[in-house]
């Protein structure tokens, strides 16, 4: 695919400057989750298996409504006092207060680790962490998610000087949707199971642990076969006589302008083409799809 802004994000070579993400809207908040019950508390909240984690870990998982709807999907650092949960701004406080509301009687103690500056992402192939690990504190750290191959390095700093002032800055929505991941944002919060969003292909639920929030629905839907639509991802070339922006929560449609599946990520390149991913009725997903009159050229997932 012939956009401007994977140049940087796909396979970047060794030294390269990689790049950042701005703070704000668009980055993320890192929660701490602490106290003698945070394991047992997590464990009973997300669907992966907390228990199996050790400092110097690092998972992709995610927290779901008692319906099994993805609330937020989120890194988790394992470290000796505490557990870092990285999550979209946007909806950190509906996600702290969605924790809090299930913490009781447990000694846990929820909230946000102090505001950091941009996030920065680099490739270097000589990189010591392997996927799924960190090294470093609540307040400085670098970690290689679970979900990308060994090499990628993103850090976080409490410093704003250590930022590197040389790397473009690009959207979330844009990285998310060359990688293939997608993360629910206050738009798109509780509407999917995480199987719609594939988050069990990346490892990010685990059907053999114990009960937690949502775990019956999720399950269920697993072992029956009963969830009939997934993520798949998309572009749209620009039309200059008649030009097409596409929001999150919009419709795609099949060739008779039926319903085929709701947009979930969306990103603008330089030239006007957008790539986008949306959860899509596997029946309709050999197409044709399109968003209004336009034609959606598929981009497979690897």
């Amino acid at each position: 695919m012939n956009l401007s802004f994977l140049s940087r994000i796909s396979s970047p070579a060794a030294g390269d400057n990689g790049f950042s993400v701005p703070a704000g809207d668009e980055g993320c908040v890192n929660l701490s989750v602490q106290g003698a019950d945070a394991r047992n508390f997590l464990q009973g909240q997300v669907t992966i298996d907390i228990d199996r984690m050790e400092p110097g870990h690092a998972q992709i998982g995610a927290l779901c409504t008692p319906q099994g709807r993805v609330s937020v999907v989120f890194d988790v650092l394992c470290m000796p006092d505490q557990f870092i949960l990285i999550v979209p701004f946007g909806i950190a406080k509906t996600v702290m207060a969605q924790l809090q509301r299930y913490i009781l009687r447990s000694r846990v103690v929820i909230g946000p680790v102090p505001a950091h500056g941009t996030i920065s992402v680099r490739y270097d192939p000589q990189s010591d962490l392997s996927p799924g690990s960190h090294a470093g504190t609540a307040d400085d750290f670098v970690y290689n998610p679970s979900w990308l191959s060994a090499g990628w390095r993103f850090s976080q700093s409490s410093d704003a000087s250590v930022t590197a002032s040389d790397q473009p800055l690009i959207s979330w929505a844009q990285a998310r949707i060359l990688w293939g991941v997608s993360q629910p944002v206050a738009a798109t919060q509780n509407l999917f199971l995480p199987q719609m969003l594939n988050l069990d292909r990346l490892e990010a639920v685990n059907y053999n642990k114990g009960c937690y929030t949502g775990q019956e629905v999720i399950a269920r839907s697993h072992f029956r076969g009963t969830v009939k639509r997934q993520l798949y991802r998309f572009v749209l070339h620009s039309a200059e006589s008649n030009p097409a922006i596409v929001r999150l929560t919009d419709t795609i449609l099949t060739a008779d302008q039926s319903a085929a599946g709701t947009v979930v990520e969306c990103a603008m390149d330089d030239a006007g083409d957008q790539a986008l991913m949306a959860v899509v009725k596997n029946a309709a997903a050999d197409g044709p799809l399109y968003f209004g009159e336009h034609p959606l050229v598929p981009w497979p997932l690897d």
